[in-house]
């Protein structure tokens, strides 16, 4: 069940939203940070929030019902980056606007060229989870193509600043909605 912060802590808001449970909260400590945040040159940028990615949430392999073979592969993904942008907000706060950046690949085992890609945005300060968000990622792959590039829906974020609560106070953790057997997977498969 999403973590909700106390009366708008932190504002995420896109036009998709999803709810599925989450295995993974307890492991966001071991996280790799990402990026950074960029500013038009000729402008000033507050700090973002710093940005980080599971590791064993960064790839995603879902398999059809008969197996873990090559063969019984359905879609493989992995995160590839999250380019963020950030601005001053009014009333003390820092604005962001990240997206989420994916290779996917249809597997011997896919039926279709329809794809839903479930992750999750969550916020941290001080190690409290602030807010927690599910999203999909929805393509179709092209009728010649079984690997792509997508980069999904902007997402907007509202950060309240002050000199005790700087921006980089705040962590934006981002990865896969995995299932248990995904996650384990990972584990045992960890990327080369």
């Amino acid at each position: 069940m999403p973590v909700r912060s106390p009366a708008a802590l932190v504002r995420m808001s896109t036009s998709r939203r999803v709810s599925i449970p989450h295995p993974l909260v307890a492991a966001l400590a071991g996280a790799l940070a990402l990026s950074g945040c960029a500013a038009p040159p000729d402008s000033f940028a507050p700090d973002c929030p710093r940005l980080a990615l599971l590791p064993g949430a960064a790839d995603l392999t879902q398999f059809d019902a008969h197996g873990q073979d090559l063969t019984d592969t359905e879609l493989q993904a992995r995160i590839t980056g999250v380019p963020a942008v950030c601005g001053a907000g009014p009333h003390g706060t820092v604005k962001a606007q990240i997206q989420v950046d994916m290779d996917l690949s249809r597997g011997p085992a896919a039926t279709g060229r329809d794809v839903g890609v479930p992750y999750f945005i969550t916020i941290m300060r001080g190690g409290a989870v602030l807010e927690q968000k599910d999203y999909v990622a929805t393509t179709q792959f092209p009728a010649n193509l079984d690997s792509i590039k997508i980069s999904d829906d902007p997402i907007n974020m509202v950060f309240p600043v002050s000199a005790q609560v700087p921006s980089g106070a705040y962590v934006i953790y981002v990865g896969f909605r995995l299932t248990a057997a995904q996650l384990a997977y990972n584990r045992q498969h960890p990327p080369r």
